[in-house]
């Protein structure tokens, strides 16, 4: 153990401790990422690895480079956030690592310490921001690619999102309250589903309920896909029917309905011309979904 070094390392770290507290907050700045870019790798460098090394035996021969390191992650943290109540909510502060704005600073605040929504403080106001367009994966993004609104225009938005949300989940509220009411007969299963195609899939732009193929074949469902109108047809049945037996095989009830789906992809393939020129149905590889609710 080279003891000369390590006293001498000591040394230099309070006296860069002193350093960093007596500079002003733009003189830290002129040290800049710096810091970062020599003080960390060389306490510990994860790029170090050799090609077919295993992780473990990499950690162990630096055990006390990595422990440091995430002791560095702990205490930024646990010591380098605010928490406050904010928005109601018990909330952390935390810097973030860009900053766009000479006049302005950018943070973020959320549930646990540097995570959560940016935010922009200037001239005494807090903005929240939002993104003008999509950020694929890997992709930098900057001032160009947002905007910061006011906190009560984004509370306003924020109550829009979750009346859409309320609009999305009344179908599953009304199913829910067939479940719950153990109802059996499929046409009240049927009668939202028809509503609300979209639980299907948002491969479908409308659906036909009991549309008659012929006086023998009459679907639950005929749905019409969105990028080109072909049809496919679904069927639906009720969470209380029984699918197997007790040794694993399928129900006589399940068969029967299984037989009926293979009945009216049969008919549907072998009618096609006048299902297209009679009814307006056009069938083309058509798939038979079978739905059972739960």
């Amino acid at each position: 153990m080279n003891q000369e070094k390590i006293e001498k390392g000591k040394e230099l770290i309070k006296e860069l401790s002193s350093i960093l507290k007596e500079l002003s907050d733009i003189e830290v700045g002129v040290l800049g990422t710096g810091i970062l870019n020599d003080l960390i790798p060389a306490i510990f460098d994860a790029s170090y690895i050799k090609k077919g090394e295993k992780v473990g035996d990499f950690f162990l021969a630096n055990k006390m480079r990595t422990t440091i390191v995430a002791l560095i992650h702990y205490r930024i943290t646990k010591n380098c956030s605010i928490k406050l109540h904010k928005y109601g909510l018990n909330s952390f502060v935390s810097p973030y690592l860009g900053q766009w704005y000479d006049d302005g600073v950018m943070f973020i605040t959320g549930k646990n310490p540097f995570e959560g929504t940016m935010s922009l403080w200037r001239n005494g106001e807090e903005k929240i921001m939002i993104l003008n367009r999509d950020i694929g994966p890997g992709e930098e993004f900057g001032p160009a690619a947002v905007t910061f609104i006011s906190i009560e225009e984004a509370n306003k938005r924020f109550k829009t999102v979750l009346e859409k949300m309320d609009d999305l989940n009344k179908p599953l509220y009304k199913l829910q309250n067939l479940l719950d009411s153990k109802e059996t007969l499929e046409g009240e299963y049927q009668k939202v589903l028809k509503e609300y195609p979209w639980i299907l899939g948002l491969k479908y732009k409308s659906i036909g309920r009991h549309i008659r193929l012929d006086d023998k074949n009459i679907p639950d469902f005929i749905g019409a896909k969105c990028w080109d109108g072909y049809r496919d047809i679904i069927e639906i049945k009720p969470p209380f029917i029984n699918l197997f037996r007790q040794n694993g095989e399928f129900t006589a009830e399940f068969s029967n309905y299984w037989n009926q789906v293979e009945d009216y992809l049969v008919f549907v393939r072998e009618n096609k011309d006048y299902l297209r020129n009679n009814k307006g149905l056009i069938f083309d590889n058509p798939r038979c979904l079978f739905v059972r609710l739960k």
